[in-house]
C-alpha cells in the first residue's frame, strides 16, 4: 500500500511538474486577492486632511497639535498635509485630499474672551458614508479631547459642509455599483471566453477554417451569444442586491445602463482574447476571476482609494488604479444613478473603447493565426 501511495504522489508530482498551468492558477488567485485587499483595508485606518488654519494663538496650536497626535493602534487618525489656508483650499477643490478642516479666525479669540462659541468647519468629499463617517468622529474626539484638557468651560461647534453630492452617499449604494461592475465583466469574460473555447474542446473549430465569412463574425456572433447570457446573470445579480444591499433597481436610467453595456464589450473582448489564447475552460474561468477581483478592490473602489492615497503601496495602488479606464466607468455610474443630470467624463469612455477594439483585434489575429497554422485542431 505504501508502494501505491508514493508511486501515485510521483506521478501526480510529474504531470503537474510538466504541465503546471493549473497551479500557477491555483496560486495566483489567493495570493492577488489577499495583496490587493490587505491594502484596501488599510485605507480607512489613517486619513489624510488638510488644514486651513486662519486664526493664530495657542488655542489652534493646541488643536492642531491634537489633531495631529491622536492615533490608535492601527496608526494615527490623521495626516496632516498642510495647514496653509491657500494650499489647503486648492488640494481639496483638486480633489489631492478627501477633506479640509478650517480654523477660523475668530477660533483663538472667541475662546480667550469666552464669548461666541468657538467654531470649526469640515469639508468633506462625501463619496461615501463610511469615509465620511470617519471624517466626523475623529474631529469630534479631537474636539472632545481639546475641550477636556484646554477648554471645559466651552463647546466647540462642528459644521459641515460636503462637495461631490447634496446627502452623503450609502456605503451600501457605494458597493453595490463596484458589485455590479464585477458581475457585468466577469460574466462578459467568462460568458465569451468559454463559447470561443468550446470550438476547440467541442472539436468543431474546423468548420471556421473551412467558412468563407471570415474570422470577424465569429468573434462577433460569440459576443452577441454572451451578451444574453451575461444579461441573465446581470439579473440575477440585480434582484440579490435589491435584497441583500437594498439597491435601488426602480432608480436605474438609461445612462447607467449604456455604461454596463461599455463594460459587457469590456469584458467580452478580454474573454475572447483569453479564449483563443488559452482554449481551455478551466484557465479562462479562472484568470476571469482574477481580473475581475483585480478590477472590483482597485477600479470599484478608485474614488475612495483617491482620498487616502498619501504615502507607500496605496498611493501606488492608486495611481494605478487611475490608469485603468474602468475606473471612469465606476465613477460614471455612480454619477450618473445618483446625478442624472450630472455631466459625464468621457474621457474615460474613449480609454474603454480603443482599449476593447484594440482587444477584439489582437482575439482575431490570434484566432487566425492558431486556425490557420493547425488547420482548425
Amino acid at each position: 500500500m505504501l508502494q501505491g501511495l508514493k508511486a501515485l504522489i510521483a506521478k501526480d508530482i510529474k504531470i503537474t511538474w510538466r504541465n503546471p498551468s493549473l497551479l500557477v492558477l491555483s496560486i495566483i488567485v489567493p495570493v492577488v486577492f489577499v495583496l490587493l485587499y490587505s491594502l484596501i483595508t488599510q485605507v480607512s485606518a489613517t486619513n489624510p486632511v488638510v488644514i486651513a488654519r486662519e486664526s493664530t494663538g495657542s488655542y489652534s496650536d493646541r488643536l492642531v497639535r491634537i489633531l495631529t497626535e491622536m492615533s490608535s493602534v492601527d496608526g494615527p487618525y490623521f495626516v496632516v498635509r498642510t495647514t496653509e489656508p491657500e494650499e489647503a483650499f486648492r488640494q481639496y477643490t483638486s480633489g489631492e485630499a478627501a477633506a479640509l478642516i478650517k480654523i477660523p479666525d475668530s477660533f483663538d479669540r472667541n475662546l480667550a474672551e469666552g464669548g461666541a462659541a468657538p467654531e470649526v468647519k469640515l469639508y468633506v468629499h462625501n463619496l461615501n458614508s463610511d469615509a465620511t463617517k470617519n471624517f466626523q468622529i475623529r474631529l469630534s474626539h479631537a474636539a472632545y479631547l481639546f475641550q477636556n484638557e484646554f477648554a471645559p468651560q466651552q463647546s466647540i461647534q462642528i459644521t459641515e459642509e460636503y462637495s461631490k453630492f447634496p446627502q452623503d452617499v450609502s456605503m451600501k449604494l457605494y458597493i453595490s455599483i463596484g458589485l455590479l461592475m464585477f458581475a457585468v465583466t466577469y460574466a462578459a469574460m467568462v460568458n465569451t471566453g468559454v463559447l470561443v473555447v468550446r470550438e476547440w474542446e467541442e472539436r468543431t473549430s474546423k468548420e471556421i477554417v473551412l467558412t468563407p465569412i471570415g474570422f470577424l463574425p465569429f468573434v462577433i456572433g460569440k459576443w452577441v451569444t454572451a451578451f444574453l447570457q451575461t444579461a441573465a446573470s446581470v439579473v440575477l445579480v440585480l434582484a440579490v442586491m435589491a435584497i441583500t444591499l437594498d439597491f435601488p433597481i426602480t432608480l436605474m436610467n438609461p445612462v447607467l445602463v449604456l455604461w454596463m453595456v461599455v463594460l459587457f464589450l469590456f469584458g467580452g473582448s478580454v474573454g475572447a482574447l483569453l479564449g483563443v489564447w488559452l482554449r481551455k475552460s478551466m484557465p479562462i474561468i479562472t484568470l476571469s476571476a482574477v481580473i475581475g477581483i483585480f478590477l472590483y478592490l482597485i477600479c470599484g473602489n478608485e474614488s475612495s482609494i483617491r482620498g487616502f492615497a498619501y504615502d507607500g503601496p496605496v498611493e501606488l495602488l492608486w495611481k494605478l488604479s487611475s490608469y485603468i479606464p474602468v475606473s471612469y466607468i465606476v465613477e460614471n455610474m455612480r454619477r450618473s444613478f445618483l446625478e442624472a443630470s450630472a455631466a459625464q467624463e468621457f474621457t474615460g469612455l474613449i480609454a474603454i473603447l480603443l482599449l476593447t477594439a484594440g482587444l477584439a483585434v489582437l482575439s482575431v489575429v490570434k484566432l487566425r493565426k492558431n486556425l490557420t497554422y493547425t488547420q482548425g485542431q
